[in-house]
Order: C-alpha cells, then structure tokens, then sequence
C-alpha cells in the first residue's frame, strides 16, 4: 500500500514539474478522443441510414424469393400462390409484418430521354415504412425554373397506372409531376409490352438505391408481364430484432421445407445475381430463395468499410503525431 502511495506521488510530481508536457499530451489525448468519437458516430449514422433505407426500398429483414422456370433455360423471377406462402411464413411471433411486391425491368421513356431502372409494384396501403420514406422534393429540384413548392402525393400510388420515380430521373427524363412516361420491357415468354403511366411524385434521392428504382401499384407489373392475380415477385419480412435474421430465415427454411416447397441452396447475394446460376440448372417449376437484408445488399458494404477504415487510418496518424512531438 505504502509502495503504491510512493508511486503515485513520484507520478504527480513529475507531472507538475514538466507542466507544458503534461498539459500538451492531455490536449492531444482529449483532442483524439472527440476524433474518435465523431468518426465512430458519423459511421454509425451513416450504417443506420443505409440500412433504413434499404430494409424499406429494396429488402426486407428476410426475403422469400421466386424463381420459375416453364421449361430449363426459361427464368422468371415470380412465385406462385403467393398468397399462400405468405400466410405460411407469416404465422411467427418474431415476425412485425410481411409485404409482398411485384419486381420487373424496363426501360423508362419520356417525351425526350429513355433509361433502365428496376421497377417495383408495391400496395402503398400495406408499407407505412415506404409511404414514410418517400419524401417528395420541391419541382425546383429536379427542374430548371420549377416552381419550389411540392407537388404530387405518394398515397396516389393506389391508383391506376401511376409511378412514382427519384429526383435524378425526373431530371434525367426532363419530366414532372402530371406528366406520362412509357415502360417498356420483355415479359417471360419473349414477347415486348409497353404500359403508359402518369407521375404522381419524385421523391428526394436516397443514395445510390434509389437512382435504380421506380414505384408502381402492383396491377402495372401484372398488366406488363401478364401475371395472374395471386403471383408476386418476392416476400419482405421485417422483423422486431432485425438482429435475429438469420435465425429467423433458417427456421423459415425448414418450415418451408417441411411444407413440401423446393428451395434452391443457400448464396449470400442479391437475388439479380442468381439468374445465370439458375438458368444453368437442369429444373422446371418452382424454387424459392431465402436471404436476409445483408445479403440482398452486400454491394454496398464497402461504403462502411471504406469509411471505418480511413477512420481508423486518421486517429492512429493523429496518436503517432502528438506522440513524437515536442511541446
């Protein structure tokens, strides 16, 4: 005890007599410490909004999704008697709510412009998280000379032949809202289609996401590739502990399993990585698919990656920096 008392008192001697070190280390200890603590937040932040943003665009927390092949190199990405399976999987108490939506491809073409963008049909009525995230930007965002109040409404989304598109490609088309666009695509046997719908909104961009996305009612999708009513594209489960992904989506497997459905073997990426992979599988009928939220978008990973790895690189720098300098 004794000893230990001795110590501490050399110790704070040393430290009053050398003040100028003392208070220079403790600046630079303090200083590193606030660096620390803004990079961790700012990646934290920056992690929650990519997966907010993600787990309401473009995933759900796990995700049932369908592939059927009509004979061995013919693939479509839609599962049959959906409605079934969605009861199937929805009876779980770790489950909060399960949306369904229709997926396609096509080419988006204005009056003077034309680009790809993935589209979703989705019952705006069923997704509050969507309805939620949809801001709409002023017109004067994605039009020179548009007026700066906002336009459009995103619940309009329940009506016949609508979209609701991004503020990049309301710029890229050079449209509004109230104006009609053309969609454009192959259906599964082949064969081209084209829908016209009006703009009831342009929502603010969300990152990279939402420059590759358009929102449509379910019924565009069906009416563009010639579904039948009870047909989707993929199930979204959102989860209470969005933590428990994994564990959720293994016992789905073996629900599912055990209700007699196919399942294709489990892969760690996005479902638009797959159709070269399925379409080489000798199979007619129907497979689902199970994945959860963090491989849907492990694309995007890098981004945080990226960022806590120059985090790290600029505190270690700034530790050896006042480390070796003189006061």
């Amino acid at each position: 005890m004794k000893t230990t008392r001795m110590l501490i008192l050399i110790a704070l001697r040393n430290l009053i007599q050398a003040r100028g070190r003392t208070a220079f280390l403790g600046g630079a200890i303090g200083l590193v410490t606030l660096l620390l603590v803004l990079l961790l937040s700012l990646s934290q932040g920056i992690s929650e909004n990519i997966v907010r943003s993600a787990t309401t665009l473009t995933t759900g927390h796990v995700n049932v999704t369908g592939f059927y092949k009509a004979s061995p190199a013919a693939v479509a990405p839609v599962m049959i008697e959906a409605g079934k399976l969605k009861a199937l999987v929805s009876d779980s108490p770790e489950i909060d709510y399960v949306v369904d939506r229709n997926r396609g491809w096509a080419r988006l073409v204005s009056p003077t412009n034309a680009l790809q963008s993935l589209i979703v049909g989705v019952s705006i009525d069923d997704e509050p998280g969507l309805a939620e995230l949809l801001r709409l930007a002023p017109e004067a965002d994605y039009r020179e000379g548009g007026a700066a109040q906002i336009k459009g409404d995103v619940s309009q989304l329940k009506q016949k032949n609508v979209a609701v598109i991004f503020a990049t490609q309301a710029k890229n088309l050079e449209v509004t809202v109230g104006d009609a666009i053309t969609l454009r695509t192959q259906n599964f046997n082949g064969a081209a289609n084209t829908i016209d719908v009006t703009i009831v909104g342009v929502a603010r961009d969300i990152g990279l996401l939402s420059n590759f996305s358009v929102f449509v009612p379910k019924q565009v999708i069906r009416d563009l590739y010639q579904l039948r009513p009870d047909t989707s594209g993929a199930l979204q489960i959102y989860l209470k502990d969005r933590d428990r992904s994994r564990e959720v989506m293994t016992a789905l497997r073996t629900k599912l399993d055990g209700a007699g459905y196919e399942l294709m073997e489990y892969q760690p990426s996005p479902f638009f990585t797959k159709f070269g992979t399925v379409r080489g599988e000798d199979w007619v009928g129907q497979k689902l698919d199970l994945t959860t939220w963090e491989d849907e978008v492990d694309f995007l990973t890098w981004i945080l990656t990226a960022l806590d790895t120059v985090s790290f690189t600029l505190i270690v720098k700034d530790c050896l920096y006042f480390l070796n300098e003189e006061p």
